[in-house]
């Protein structure tokens, strides 16, 4: 008995290797360096199935823990950077048409080939036949607006980043109110775009499809909180249904926009993903 007449009970610790996930999990929390040096202290700790830790009772275990982040941190992670810029000049020396066989006069007049393809004429918004076209074109590629939709992208996410497990229902009510204006100002911005450029040649670009289906995902997680009474204080805080919870995981496609801001980040990006293939080898 615990002092105070209380009852207690030994608890497993949040990491481990009692289970295929949690050690997974233990793994990758070595590999990153977070919180490595408890989960070595538990390591060393370790005695028999059953029975309490001991101090270092198991100190040959800590050199598992070592080898893991010398191999794991350091190596691997260099290997993966390693096939990314590998990938990433493969990729643009393919692009450019160049390859070892050709000699340097051939590899510069590739280089000037490519540089003139790209030189072409960029296609244009259809030209504004209203008024209400114009005005929303002007507003639309005006800096104040550009501004203002990262400052929403940003505040969507540090929304986001608010929940936890065991909030009150006042505060999962202000959420919902939030989000719910964050989707009125995403749906704000497509409809926008749509009057200034129309349909066609908004829905041309991959980025701007990204943005509707992010905001058809913001009004449907809303519409959903709005069925499970989530706007009422006394309602609100309970455990979600799991449609629910799958919207509001995906919600945080919304920080993802940012990409459009961002070219470098963009081409990492692209980089990261044309090394899949070859990571998986």
């Amino acid at each position: 008995a615990a002092k105070g007449g209380g009852s207690a009970a030994w608890t497993n610790r949040p990491f481990g290797f009692d289970n295929f996930f949690r050690a997974m999990l233990t793994l990758f929390e070595i590999l990153t360096t977070s919180g490595w040096m408890e989960m070595i202290h538990s390591m060393v700790d370790t005695t028999y199935p059953g029975l309490s830790p001991f101090v270092n009772r198991s100190p040959f275990l800590a050199l598992y823990g070592v080898v893991q982040i010398i191999v794991g941190n350091w190596v691997l992670v260099n290997l993966v950077v390693g096939t990314v810029l590998t990938t990433y000049i493969e990729q643009k020396r393919q692009s450019d048409g160049i390859n070892q066989h050709m000699t340097e006069e051939d590899k510069e007049w590739r280089e000037l080939v490519a540089l003139m393809s790209k030189l072409r004429p960029a296609p244009r918004p259809p030209d504004g036949v209203s008024r209400l076209s114009r005005l929303a074109r002007q507003l639309a590629e005006s800096h104040s607006f550009d501004v203002g939709v990262r400052t929403v992208i940003v505040g969507s996410v540090a929304v986001q980043m608010m929940r936890t497990h065991d909030q009150s229902g006042a505060f999962s009510a202000g959420l919902f109110w939030a989000n719910t204006v964050i989707a009125g100002l995403f749906t704000c911005e497509v409809a926008l775009k749509v009057a200034a450029y129309g349909p066609a040649y908004y829905l041309s670009s991959g980025m701007n499809r990204f943005d509707v289906f992010v905001t058809a995902l913001s009004l449907a997680r809303t519409a959903l909180d709005a069925a499970s009474g989530e706007y009422d204080p006394v309602l609100a805080g309970g455990r979600a249904s799991l449609p629910v919870r799958l919207l509001r995981a995906t919600c945080v496609l919304r920080a993802f926009r940012l990409l459009r801001f961002t070219e470098g980040v963009q081409r990492m990006v692209r980089t990261i993903w044309m090394s899949v293939g070859a990571l998986a080898n």
